[in-house]
């Protein structure tokens, strides 16, 4: 397609931008390139599903919310914390978690109202929510360190795996939001070093990928084997860098020291 309108070839572009998910496949199908599904995008879509099963909980605590947000309510909470009530927003999952973040350090405050006593979720709906509330503790944790420049497919397959029991139609490996779902799998497969599982198809969608080393002779190939010796006793390519899985355990661990 590139060379017939444009007189180029794929090696020559850098780049190509789109904001349509309907032609960005079709320009991969032609270009026959293939194309990494957005994790985040795929994580919202399980979150849904998930805010969907508590969706009468959440709307306790947002009919809660909303009348602590009345003149007479804001004034009597005004005289016991500097905390204010919050929402939240249908189109963001991550308002529910600051919103139930808030509910439960308010509801120290307002338990004892007698004009919130209809208002208040009861014991069994609060247990159903601290349970929610964890998940969705460990997700927040989870993007935050999703979003570090040193993750890896492999890194994002781990978290969504780790997050499976939420929502597994979403975040399985072969649901249909998953436009290839061949090279992903084989793209993790080489990333753990479990290149070897590769079945024919993961191997073909990779192929165009493949790079044959040059061979390498002397003083050269010594050079070559004592690098990989450093990098296997090392476990990295020379920089000492945090490992996706750190990340994800030093952030769950300073979200959980907050609450």
């Amino acid at each position: 397609m590139l060379r017939r309108y444009y007189g180029k070839d794929i090696t020559e572009c850098a780049f190509i931008v789109g904001d349509n998910c309907s032609v960005n496949k079709r320009l991969a199908g032609l270009l026959h390139v293939a194309q990494v599904g957005c994790e985040n995008h795929r994580l919202n879509l399980a979150m849904e599903e998930l805010l969907e099963e508590s969706s009468q909980d959440l709307g306790s605590v947002q009919a809660l919310m909303i009348k602590l947000r009345s003149l007479n309510q804001a004034a009597k909470l005004r005289l016991k914390t500097l905390l204010r009530p919050v929402i939240y927003q249908e189109t963001r999952w991550n308002s529910t978690f600051i919103m139930l973040e808030r509910y439960f350090k308010v509801l120290e405050f307002v338990k004892d109202d007698a004009d919130l006593e209809d208002a208040i979720p009861t014991r069994a709906e609060n247990r159903r929510l601290k349970a929610l509330h964890a998940e969705l503790t460990n997700v927040e944790s989870g993007t935050k360190a999703l979003q570090s420049t040193k993750v890896s497919m492999a890194d994002a397959h781990l978290f969504l795996m780790d997050s499976s029991p939420c929502a597994p139609r979403s975040l399985s490996e072969r649901a249909d939001i998953v436009y290839a779902a061949d090279f992903e799998a084989a793209c993790v497969k080489i990333q753990e070093g479990r290149a070897h599982q590769l079945s024919r198809t993961q191997k073909a969608a990779v192929s165009q990928l493949a790079v044959r080393e040059a061979p390498a002779t002397g003083a050269a190939s010594d050079g070559a084997q004592d690098a990989a010796k450093r990098r296997k006793t090392t476990g990295s390519s020379g920089d000492e860098e945090e490992s996706f899985v750190e990340l994800l355990k030093s952030a769950r661990k300073a979200v959980r020291g907050k609450t």
